[in-house]
């Protein structure tokens, strides 16, 4: 089994027109979207995903390829993920 990874863009054509594809088929389960994303109702909406997942452009984004097929997708905040700012933190001195 070999692996690849391949950085992708949501501002080319091509990736987003496989990644829409790929996505849709993969969140067809309402309990799994809501797994991946809470904040996406179902039926899954690319355009919403890539509305709420990249907002910024501190994100970039990988696919795992096994045999030309796409088995996963990553994403890479370079900077603090949106969520860390809702989970709640210890301060310091605790």
């Amino acid at each position: 089994m070999s692996i690849c990874i391949e950085k992708v863009s949501y501002r080319n054509v091509k990736d987003v027109r496989i990644l829409e594809t790929v996505l849709s088929n993969w969140f067809k389960n309402p309990k799994e979207l809501n797994l991946i994303e809470p904040r996406m109702n179902y039926p899954f909406k690319f355009k919403k995903w890539v509305a709420l997942t990249y907002k910024n452009s501190d994100i970039e984004s990988f696919v795992l390829k096994e045999n030309k097929w796409i088995v996963g997708i990553c994403l890479l905040y370079t900077s603090p993920s949106p969520r860390d700012a809702t989970l709640s933190r210890m301060p310091s001195s605790a």
